[in-house]
Protein backbone atom coordinates (compact mmCIF):
# COMPACT_ATOMS: atom_id res chain seq x y z
CA UNK A 1 0.00 0.00 0.00
CA UNK A 2 1.06 2.95 -0.93
CA UNK A 3 2.00 5.80 1.66
CA UNK A 4 0.16 9.02 1.93
CA UNK A 5 2.18 12.49 1.22
CA UNK A 6 1.67 14.71 3.61
CA UNK A 7 2.21 18.92 3.40
CA UNK A 8 4.70 19.69 6.25
CA UNK A 9 1.46 21.63 7.77
CA UNK A 10 -0.25 18.60 7.60
CA UNK A 11 2.45 16.90 9.27
CA UNK A 12 2.91 19.38 12.17
CA UNK A 13 -0.71 19.24 13.08
CA UNK A 14 -0.50 15.78 13.29
CA UNK A 15 2.57 15.98 15.53
CA UNK A 16 0.60 19.30 18.16
CA UNK A 17 -2.13 17.62 18.16
CA UNK A 18 -1.09 14.64 20.55
CA UNK A 19 1.14 14.40 23.30
CA UNK A 20 4.77 12.97 22.19
CA UNK A 21 7.78 11.31 23.88
CA UNK A 22 10.91 11.37 21.18
CA UNK A 23 12.15 7.97 21.25
CA UNK A 24 14.26 8.11 18.12
CA UNK A 25 16.05 9.58 15.19
CA UNK A 26 18.12 8.52 12.42
CA UNK A 27 19.31 11.31 10.77
CA UNK A 28 21.27 11.60 7.01
CA UNK A 29 22.28 14.38 5.03
CA UNK A 30 18.71 15.27 3.63
CA UNK A 31 16.48 12.08 5.15
CA UNK A 32 15.31 11.60 8.62
CA UNK A 33 12.97 9.62 10.38
CA UNK A 34 12.09 10.39 13.75
CA UNK A 35 10.19 8.17 16.04
CA UNK A 36 7.66 9.45 19.19
CA UNK A 37 5.63 7.42 21.19
CA UNK A 38 1.71 8.71 21.39
CA UNK A 39 1.32 9.59 25.46
CA UNK A 40 -2.62 8.83 26.38
CA UNK A 41 -5.23 9.70 23.92
CA UNK A 42 -6.59 7.49 21.44
CA UNK A 43 -7.56 9.75 18.25
CA UNK A 44 -5.00 8.00 16.59
CA UNK A 45 -5.15 4.46 14.90
CA UNK A 46 -2.51 2.29 13.89
CA UNK A 47 -2.25 2.19 9.84
CA UNK A 48 -2.04 -1.73 9.80
CA UNK A 49 -4.74 -3.19 12.55
CA UNK A 50 -6.89 -0.33 12.96
CA UNK A 51 -6.29 0.04 17.19
CA UNK A 52 -5.32 3.17 19.31
CA UNK A 53 -1.82 3.64 18.31
CA UNK A 54 1.21 4.08 20.22
CA UNK A 55 4.04 4.98 17.91
CA UNK A 56 4.42 8.06 15.45
CA UNK A 57 6.88 7.35 12.82
CA UNK A 58 7.54 10.46 11.04
CA UNK A 59 10.20 10.53 8.05
CA UNK A 60 10.91 13.13 5.93
CA UNK A 61 13.04 12.39 2.66
CA UNK A 62 15.12 14.27 0.24
CA UNK A 63 12.50 15.63 -1.43
CA UNK A 64 11.30 17.18 1.68
CA UNK A 65 8.26 14.79 1.55
CA UNK A 66 6.56 14.07 4.67
CA UNK A 67 5.07 10.56 6.06
CA UNK A 68 3.35 9.75 9.08
CA UNK A 69 3.16 6.11 10.04
CA UNK A 70 0.94 4.62 12.87
CA UNK A 71 1.72 1.50 14.37
CA UNK A 72 0.39 0.29 17.67
CA UNK A 73 2.57 -1.83 19.97
CA UNK A 74 1.69 -5.07 18.11
CA UNK A 75 2.66 -3.90 14.65
CA UNK A 76 5.54 -1.65 15.24
CA UNK A 77 9.02 -2.78 14.69
CA UNK A 78 10.75 -4.99 17.49
CA UNK A 79 13.06 -2.21 18.59
CA UNK A 80 10.46 0.73 19.05
CA UNK A 81 9.13 -1.09 22.66
CA UNK A 82 12.94 -1.23 23.62
CA UNK A 83 13.65 2.43 22.49
CA UNK A 84 10.83 3.46 24.53
CA UNK A 85 12.04 1.38 27.82
CA UNK A 86 14.81 3.21 27.73
CA UNK A 87 14.33 6.47 27.41
CA UNK A 88 11.77 5.96 30.49
CA UNK A 89 8.63 4.86 28.96
CA UNK A 90 6.58 2.08 30.70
Amino acid sequence: MPREVLSSYDTSKVLSQERLRFIDVVSEISHSEIVYEILGGDSLRCDMCGVTAKYIQHTRDHLGQNFVALTCTECAPSGYERLSQQRGGE
